[in-house]
């Protein structure tokens, strides 16, 4: 991994505006050269760690190393290289590919792709571990191309974290359009208090419209106690005269709670 390569990959990450987008330039930028077979990220989850980005190129020939299943595709925390390093944020390089080596799942395969390093990197941004980056490698990693790759991980980190932050952003904005939308339409069906204009209402007969008044009315009755006159009488709140409050009352037989309505047997 030279300055040159962690550079270009570092200014693609700057431009990713989504976390999926963001770890998979990382992996696509690892595995473009400097000898590197395969890039993979875990991301943290609350059930482990999960692999969100992979890319490489196989020597064997059908094999796709761009699937985010089968068996790697959680990790335990704690629990192998990749759970290691994402339980402690403790970086490891492996030089031992063979069958000695406890941390090696599969030496075969290693053999037959040539591996001759492993180097896992965390993900740390703040003081939260947001994953893990680990490459395999056909050449040895050296104290310098160890650091360059921490160094990348570090930018990486901060790019996730931009990107997550890019997206809780979109989804809120979302869901207040969405409310904001929902509320409009609630009020284009429910007339407003006092509000005039063209609301989305039903066409009314007479008859109809007559129920309506008078339930209106017998609503703003029950709310002031009966009383007509006053500041907290029904005449107040329908904004009407009392004088014609009166009337309309008697034209519709309505009277206040406890009366009887005048002309009504």
């Amino acid at each position: 991994m030279t300055p040159e390569s962690i550079q270009r990959i570092t200014l693609d990450l700057a431009r990713a505006l989504r976390v999926d987008a963001t770890v998979r330039l990382l992996t696509s930028g690892l595995v473009a050269g400097d000898h590197v077979a395969l890039a993979r990220v875990w991301l943290a989850a609350p059930e482990g760690l999960r692999l969100v980005a992979s890319a490489g190129h196989p020597r064997q020939a059908g094999a796709d190393w761009s699937r985010l299943d089968g068996a790697f595709a959680l990790q335990p925390l704690g629990v192998g290289k990749i759970g290691r390093v994402g339980a402690s944020g403790t970086a490891v390089l492996l030089h031992d590919m063979s069958e000695r080596s406890h941390w090696i799942v599969d030496p075969a395969w290693a053999a037959e792709e040539g591996i001759r390093a492993f180097a896992a990197q965390p993900l740390v941004a703040g003081a939260d571990i947001l994953g893990v980056l680990a490459v395999f490698r056909r050449q040895r990693v050296d104290a310098a191309a160890f650091e360059a790759l921490r160094l990348l991980a570090h930018h990486a980190a901060a790019a996730v974290a931009r990107a997550r932050a890019v997206e809780e952003l979109e989804h809120r904005r979302v869901a207040a359009e969405r409310e904001s939308l929902a509320l409009r339409v609630e009020m284009r069906r429910r007339p407003r208090d006092g509000a005039a204009g063209t609301l989305d209402v039903p066409v009314l007969s007479i008859g109809e419209w007559r129920e309506h008044e008078r339930a209106n009315l017998e609503a703003a009755l029950r709310r002031s106690g009966g009383r007509i006159y006053g500041k907290d009488g029904a005449a107040a709140m329908l904004g009407v005269p009392p004088t014609t409050l009166a009337s309309r009352l008697k034209a519709l037989g309505v009277a206040p709670p406890g009366r009887r309505a005048p002309g009504v047997g």
